[in-house]
């Protein structure tokens, strides 16, 4: 039963990368060629869009059906364990987070109420959705660091719970954030793929703060496997893409407050160590055939 879970969500896994190596290319070239640098929006509709938009659709799909498909026989191995590689890769994903949180706090210097719904608010408004963003990303990054601690050194961290839902909350305020910023959803622009991301990583973390801290946790798991890939999937389309710009100096290009964010890679590749190195078949769902007596043994010679 053991194999047969990895090598399933191995093979999810494969069907990520697959998905990865059709869209960025396509997202890439939409980024030069049909995204308008200002807003974000599609100048026009053609077929490469449609295509590029169900391939991430029917992806995204499969991964979170398949996930819940596999909702009994799953749990997620919250046992003390040195794993290395984990702890070096949380320690990274707490940089990143720190880094996007203080970077998404210097908008509170641009002048953006022009991007608003409604600009008579939006100054009061973005300072405290930007600060406490800002707060929880400060503690986002603290629980990612003892993470890496506990995945280095092997030993389960104290208290732990209530920590484990900062990220929750540094998600949810950044959706908030980009929430308030005028959208044309009709005409999917980079934004809208971005609020995405982030919604499937919100449920993503929502599931581990529920399964580590042992709150109403009983089947979280395929939330964690579901919306952890599929979050990852369409995050590496919004960083991926954003980042081939910047190195290749064509950053104006890119729609208005957006950039190449550190924090959609380290979670992404965060989600998908957690899927691949942490999540295993349950104990009660592993039955161990007993082995034949002496007597079972002479029988079957016989």
């Amino acid at each position: 039963m053991e194999n047969k879970t990895k090598s399933k969500f191995t093979f999810e896994a494969i069907i990520l990368a697959a998905a990865l190596v059709l869209t960025l290319p396509l997202r890439t070239l939409q980024h030069l060629k049909s995204i308008e640098e200002y807003t974000g929006f599609y100048k026009e509709l053609n077929v490469g869009i449609f295509i590029y938009i169900a391939i991430l659709a029917v992806a995204s799909v499969y991964l979170l059906a398949s996930a819940f498909m596999s909702r009994k026989n799953i749990s997620l191995e919250t046992k003390a364990k040195k794993l290395p590689g984990c702890g070096v890769l949380s320690g990274v994903t707490a940089i990143a987070v720190l880094w996007s949180a203080i970077k998404d706090f210097s908008l509170k210097d641009v002048d953006i109420t022009v991007y608003f719904v409604s600009s008579t608010a939006a100054g009061k408004m973005t300072d405290i959705i930007l600060s406490m963003g800002l707060i929880f990303g400060i503690l986002s990054a603290v629980f990612f660091g003892v993470l890496a601690i506990s995945f280095i050194t092997g030993k389960a961290p104290d208290k732990l719970k209530i920590l484990s839902l900062s990220p929750v909350m540094w998600t949810i305020m950044r959706i908030i954030y980009k929430i308030t910023i005028t959208v044309s959803y009709l005409r999917v622009s980079d934004l809208a793929l971005t609020m995405i991301s982030t919604s499937f990583f919100i449920l993503f973390f929502m599931a581990f703060a529920q399964v580590n801290s042992g709150v109403n946790g009983e089947g979280c798991e395929w939330r964690i496997v579901g919306f952890g890939l599929a979050g990852a999937l369409v995050a590496l389309n919004c960083f991926i893409p954003r980042a081939v710009l910047v190195l290749t100096g064509k950053q104006e290009l890119m729609s208005v407050l957006t950039y190449a964010d550190v924090s959609d890679l380290a979670i992404s590749l965060f989600a998908i160590a957690t899927v691949l190195t942490r999540i295993v078949p349950k104990i009660s769902n592993v039955i161990e055939e007993p082995a034949n007596t002496e007597e079972e043994n002479k029988s079957q010679v016989e």
